[in-house]
């Protein structure tokens, strides 16, 4: 979440910037002299955010049962705190 208000604040900057400075270089020579970098920081960021989007790891949905047992393999509960669990869980 944090990141997202970061990526958009960076891109408002981005934009904000190349206005002040004659607009994706089509302004006047001081314009186009500093757009050509911003714009390919512009696309390079556009791309990032499609293939962070699009390789965003899913989180798979677990069953109550599997994050008991997840937690018994690793020793966040003992034995019969997991066996008790379970029955509740069975009823």
């Amino acid at each position: 979440m944090e990141n997202d208000k970061t990526l958009m604040w960076a891109l408002v900057i981005i934009i904000s910037i190349l206005f002040l400075f004659g607009g994706w270089g089509m302004g006047g020579m001081m314009g186009f002299g500093l757009a050509a970098p911003i714009m390919l920081v512009f696309w390079a960021l556009v791309i990032w955010m499609i293939v962070s989007l699009v390789n965003k790891p899913t989180e798979k949905m677990r069953s109550p049962k599997q994050i008991l047992q997840e937690r018994y393999a690793k020793g966040d509960i003992t034995k019969s705190e997991y066996e008790e669990k379970k029955k509740e869980l069975e009823n």
